[in-house]
């Protein structure tokens, strides 16, 4: 009956949303060739296939660009494991940086719907799959997360509540009605990690903090029941659901564009796609 019942969950919840990745994360290591981009909404980041340069645009106006119009061909937007993202032309020449390298790690950059894009700090905590595997879940209510998110991704300040899920090809991250918070395995119909929280109480929600720590509480009497530990200096932590299933918080941005670089805010030379 448990398999029966994480079937369905599974396909009730793929039922609102698309089963496709989030296009609007880079990871550590991560690359966009000459013609890609990131996607959020109505922004898009993009390494431009005719002029090397990398370009934030919101619909068909530019808001940045790096100041690396023809310094080379087939150029890339590389993030270093570091944390620096970097331009490299052709000859595999570094023709800009933003200047963030740091300490080895895992970091990422994420194209927000607020239209920047943002660098965040090191991770300080992370669900590896198959690690406290709960035996106990409730039914879960499916309910559409509020379209002001990505359905990857919970910011600084942002809750999950009862039913809300976040979603990332075949993982599911779902705060349960019997105050369970779950990570899924929904191809292969496993429960990959949960909270253990399961009735401790009613109406609950996981809320990430603003100092990084993730924490459950229960709804009628705001009574906090489980948290990650990972409390720290105010900033703005985001948590994410990544694709290879594990659940991250990464630490406070190290960049910020454009807010970070006003001197390369320029009109580049659009190439539409």
């Amino acid at each position: 009956m448990a398999s029966l019942g994480m079937l369905s969950a599974a396909l009730l919840l793929g039922l609102f949303l698309p089963s496709s990745m989030a296009n609007n994360v880079l990871f550590g290591g991560d690359r966009l060739n000459t013609g890609e981009s990131l996607r959020e909404g109505n922004f898009k980041f993009t390494m431009m296939s005719d002029d090397c340069t990398l370009v934030l645009n919101d619909n068909d106006q530019t808001v940045w660009s790096s100041p690396t119009n023809g310094l080379g061909n087939n150029c890339f937007a590389h993030l270093q494991t570091n944390g620096n993202l970097v331009i490299r032309n052709d000859n595999d020449q570094v023709v800009w940086s933003s200047n963030t390298a740091g300490e080895e790690g895992n970091y990422i950059l994420v194209l927000q719907n607020d239209g920047s894009v943002v660098i965040f700090g090191r991770s300080i905590w992370s669900i590896p799959p198959g690690s406290n595997t709960a035996t106990s879940k409730g039914a879960v209510i499916v309910k559409r997360g509020r379209s002001d998110e990505s359905t990857n991704i919970l910011y600084g300040g942002h809750k999950l509540r009862t039913g809300e899920f976040l979603r990332e090809g075949d993982y599911t991250f779902v705060m349960q009605s019997d105050c369970n918070l779950v990570l899924y395995d929904d191809n292969n119909n496993q429960v990959m990690w949960s909270s253990q929280t399961n009735d401790l109480g009613s109406r609950c929600f996981a809320r990430m903090q603003t100092d990084g720590n993730l924490v459950i509480f229960e709804g009628i009497n705001f009574n906090q029941i489980w948290d990650s530990n990972t409390r720290g200096p105010e900033g703005k932590y985001i948590l994410v659901l990544q694709r290879d299933g594990h659940v991250v918080i990464y630490g406070s941005p190290i960049l910020t564009i454009p807010n970070d670089e006003p001197t390369n805010r320029k009109i580049a030379m659009v190439t539409k796609k």
